[in-house]
């Protein structure tokens, strides 16, 4: 009998995968047997190390209940090389998440597994935070509300250098025109705002079909009056943002990050911070994708 592993936690349920499986798989094999276990995620912070990373999980206990699986489905627990030396059986790893990042794919493949993963799965909710932080930030509403709800009546704000810009007719600008991108480019279009983007591996046909302009990043920097990052973070991409490149940008730019901080450059050996709390420095190192922002630090910063 076909044996399945399923490891859910609190944002992507044991018990959800088991019933879109169950649902799907009736129809093509039958019988096979469920085996589920809880992680803590997200109440229990993710782990990383040399090898994977953003993982929740014990190793043991997932081996356990994978043994004599042919099939192990999760979202965040990990699945190292010691594992998979552990679980001889196993055949297939489904991954329910955009990167799988805390499973050794490359240890999988030599071993001739497959993982599968699940590309673009959180696009649409990317897309609505990053629309509601565009609109937050612009028109100056949480900044508002959190001294309105101190009790504090901010009457200067309706003074006009204070009031924000309407997006009407401005210019943002996109580093990574990938799934997330192109899905938010129809939610930017109504504010007729011009939509430019840099990204290297779209092809100028596709951007033209959404009707957004593609330039190199400096140009993109230089023109935009809101920035908004949605790259992967590869060696490619790790430490885009640096203070050469925020300096190309608008003073009175809005940069909004809702991808990873890996993306963007930690400013040390300054005196004084930039508006906005950036830092400008000439020695400058990436924020590691495995430390939270220090506190004080926002997804979005006014230049």
């Amino acid at each position: 009998m076909l044996k399945i592993a399923i490891v859910g936690d609190h944002f992507v349920h044991a018990d959800l995968l088991a019933e879109r499986l169950t649902t799907h798989l009736a129809a093509v094999t039958n019988p096979f047997a469920l085996a589920k276990m809880m992680v803590g995620w997200p109440d229990t912070p993710q782990q990383h190390n040399a090898e994977i990373r953003e993982f929740v999980g014990d190793e043991a206990e997932i081996v356990e209940l994978a043994q004599g699986a042919a099939i192990l489905v999760t979202h965040v627990a990990p699945v190292s090389r010691t594992m998979l030396q552990a679980l001889p059986e196993l055949r297939l790893i489904g991954c329910c998440r955009g990167g799988p990042v805390n499973i050794n794919v490359a240890a999988a493949t030599a071993r001739g597994i497959p993982v599968v993963n699940a590309p673009a799965r959180n696009a649409q909710a990317v897309i609505e935070f990053t629309l509601g932080a565009i609109l937050s930030e612009c028109r100056g509403i949480g900044r508002a509300h959190k001294a309105l709800s101190q009790g504090i009546w901010q009457g200067e704000l309706y003074r006009y250098a204070r009031t924000g810009r309407e997006l009407q007719g401005q210019t943002i600008g996109l580093i990574g025109l990938g799934a997330i991108a192109q899905g938010l480019v129809p939610y930017l279009k109504p504010f007729n705002l011009c939509i430019l983007a840099f990204d290297p591996y779209v092809q100028p046909r596709r951007a033209a079909e959404l009707g957004v302009e593609l330039l190199d990043l400096p140009q993109v920097l230089q023109q935009s009056d809101i920035v908004s990052l949605h790259a992967r973070v590869t060696p490619e991409t790790t430490g885009l943002m640096g203070a050469r490149e925020f300096a190309w940008m608008k003073r009175g730019a809005y940069f909004i990050n809702t991808a990873r901080g890996g993306h963007w450059l930690t400013m040390t050996h300054s005196t004084r911070p930039w508006p906005g709390g950036i830092w400008p420095a000439p020695r400058s190192t990436p924020l590691p994708w495995n430390r939270r922002p220090p506190i004080g630090h926002s997804l979005h910063w006014r230049m």
